[in-house]
């Protein structure tokens, strides 16, 4: 989690707009999205390398927030973030887009 806070962090630093909010209010959601993609089936296993988890979370990180922004633009373009991000029906739609675009690419 902290991860892919910090890695947020550091992207909100050179967005602008609407890229900027999503990344600041949909970090929770973005945060959830990464997840999705983590082994995080090994979570009680000891022995498993965590740190090639960790090195990964850039990258999908990255993937989760392009996607993410690019759903709110196709279907949610006219609503504002804030509220958008509140919404658990809206919510569960954009995290069914993303992980479908992840799941094709």
């Amino acid at each position: 989690m902290r991860a892919v806070e910090a890695d947020l962090t550091d992207r909100r630093r050179n967005l602008v707009d609407r890229e900027f909010a999503v990344a600041a209010h949909g970090n929770r959601l973005v945060l959830q999205l990464v997840f999705n993609q983590l082994r995080l089936d090994k979570v009680d296993d000891a022995n498993y390398d965590w740190g090639k988890e960790t090195k990964r979370v850039h990258k999908v990180t990255g993937i989760a927030l392009e996607h993410l922004t690019e759903a709110i633009e196709n279907t949610y373009s006219n609503n504002y973030l804030a509220p958008l991000f509140k919404n658990t029906t809206k919510c569960r739609d954009l995290v069914t887009q993303v992980e479908a675009k992840f799941g094709s690419g």
